[in-house]
């Protein structure tokens, strides 16, 4: 990897522990980072990881899903300072994603991207804030 460090991908605000344990969520974390490395390549600007790999405390902590791809190192939370510009490159690159999630602000603007591999399903989700 060029861009990133295997502990961006093991990062937490928890103080839980959070280390991979088996070789299945290695080699995931590895392929999620050579995807975001190629990513980050052609976007020419920095991305910061707020969450990959999650070790059960963990997600239980930040109230993830049960079946969440991050317990198994397959999936980042990712942004940088132009997340339009991240979210154009990361939707040319739908054949190597399971699932794209983009969280939008109340305002409309793109705050973070959860992209997720493996699974094949091509999936591209809008998730909302609701405005008050």
């Amino acid at each position: 990897m060029k861009y990133f460090q295997l502990q961006e991908f093991t990062k937490t605000q928890t103080s839980l522990k959070n280390e991979i344990e088996t070789w299945e969520q290695m080699s995931n974390v590895l392929e999620i980072a050579h995807l975001l490395d190629e990513v980050r390549a052609e976007l020419g600007l920095p991305i910061v990881v707020n969450s990959g790999f999650r070790s059960d405390g963990v997600n239980r902590a930040v109230k993830g899903s049960i079946n969440s791809a991050h317990l198994k190192g397959a999936a980042a939370d990712v942004r940088c300072e132009d997340n339009e510009a991240l979210l154009k490159i990361l939707l040319t690159k739908i054949d190597k994603i399971d699932q794209l999630i983009i969280y939008k602000d109340a305002k409309e603007r793109v705050k973070f991207l959860h992209v997720g591999i493996k699974f094949n399903r091509n999936q591209v989700i809008i998730n909302r804030e609701t405005k008050l």
